[in-house]
């Protein structure tokens, strides 16, 4: 009797330790789960805030030179996290977008030039310039290879066996030589340095968009 007593005790024993460890396992789930939601929380806002800020175009509360200086910040940030690779895109993706960026980029400048001054406008012009160029040697092998894919589909019969091969393997020669890794570091470094830059462009606190020297489009 003496020993079944002590039987049912440690299986009564071992039960409760299973059922605390049950529920201790349980809390810890839901504990985890409370923090991953809220992190999802705070990355979905801080994305809505970045998408914000970076809007291409004046906000009602806002003067023009603030409003400038948000928009060519905001490409100035997404061309940087584009050619770091952050946005998880392929490389000839990637490096077009940046493009795009510093195209809108100088955009902004030239509507801001007469603020600007034509030095400090023709310095800035030719940076942001230069650093699209330096981008461009994958981009443009990268759709070459494209394109020579469109054709070579389209023409294949029209060129002996293996010669778009042989172009293709050619061309992607090219973009396996092109420095990729350099160029793309020292673009990130140099959209970095800018931003402080952009920060401190002189442009008239109190002026509307006309006071920039920007003339609406009717008036052209």
């Amino acid at each position: 009797m003496a020993k079944r007593n002590s039987l049912l005790a440690g299986l009564e024993e071992a039960a409760q330790d299973s059922t605390v460890k049950a529920v201790a396992a349980s809390a810890a789930l839901a504990a985890g789960g409370v923090i991953t939601a809220r992190t999802a929380v705070r990355n979905r806002v801080a994305s809505r805030r970045r998408r914000e800020a970076r809007r291409y175009r004046l906000a009602p509360d806002e003067t023009a030179a603030d409003g400038l200086r948000r928009v060519a910040r905001g490409q100035l940030e997404l061309a940087t996290e584009l050619v770091r690779g952050d946005h998880g895109k392929d490389r000839a993706e990637a490096v077009h977008e940046t493009r795009k960026a510093l195209k809108r980029l100088r955009a902004l400048i030239r509507l801001s030039r007469d603020a600007l001054g034509t030095d400090l406008y023709r310095s800035e012009n030719v940076a942001f310039r230069d650093l699209g160029r330096s981008l461009s040697g994958a981009r443009d092998t990268d759709v070459l290879i494209q394109t020579l894919d469109g054709i070579a589909e389209r023409f294949a019969d029209e060129l002996p066996p293996g010669a778009w091969t042989r172009f293709r393997h050619a061309l992607q020669t090219e973009r396996e030589a092109a420095p990729v890794e350099g160029p793309a570091q020292t673009a990130a470094g140099a959209l970095t340095e800018a931003d402080p830059r952009v920060a401190r462009w002189p442009l008239p606190e109190q002026a509307g968009i006309t006071g920039l020297g920007v003339q609406p489009a009717e008036s052209r």
